[in-house]
């Protein structure tokens, strides 16, 4: 019976924030008042290069973009890119936001950001706590620093994966 529960507990210890509530495994739900801040939000992601995407459920260019996902969602899966979904919707709007998730299979973390976490979104973008535009897309380096503030969109995925292979190759 020990042995089960050990790593039962593991399993709890490490989900405790995330609400997995997909039935695509892939896609893992963070826990909105959890974060109050990029850095406690990549704290786990560390380690890895990390692609943000910036959006709402109401921004139409936002959902236009995740019908361009699939040759950036191949290539983060070959290269250890993690995936970084952040929405600016309201909580009370988290059963729209759920459906468009699965609707286009956003393989990846997720969560809709509170205020504290948009507005040290929007001061570690530029310097200031009103809103940025939306699509907005980063790459965070594997210190969860943002290093390209205005990456390039889904839809410009061979630009992008560019980006992440000249990062690759300053590794080496």
């Amino acid at each position: 019976m020990k042995l089960l529960l050990f790593p039962f507990f593991l399993l709890l210890s490490t989900t405790a924030n995330c609400q997995q509530v997909s039935a695509n495994t892939d896609i893992i739900y963070l826990e909105t008042e959890t974060y109050n801040s990029l850095n406690e939000l990549t704290e786990n992601l560390k380690g890895n290069y990390v692609f943000v995407d910036i959006w709402a459920t109401w921004c139409a260019p936002c959902i236009e973009q995740f019908e361009q996902y699939e040759a950036v969602k191949k290539f983060a899966k070959n290269n250890g890119v993690k995936l970084l979904y952040i929405s600016i919707d309201r909580q009370k709007h988290q059963n729209k936001w759920q459906k468009r998730i699965e609707k286009y299979a956003l393989t990846g973390y997720h969560i809709i950001a509170n205020r504290n976490l948009q507005k040290d979104l929007w001061l570690q973008i530029h310097n200031q706590e009103t809103r940025v535009e939306i699509p907005r897309y980063l790459i965070l380096d594997k210190e969860g620093k943002i290093i390209i503030k205005e990456a390039p969109k889904p839809a410009e995925s061979a630009t992008l994966i560019q980006k992440f292979e000249e990062l690759f190759s300053t590794e080496k």
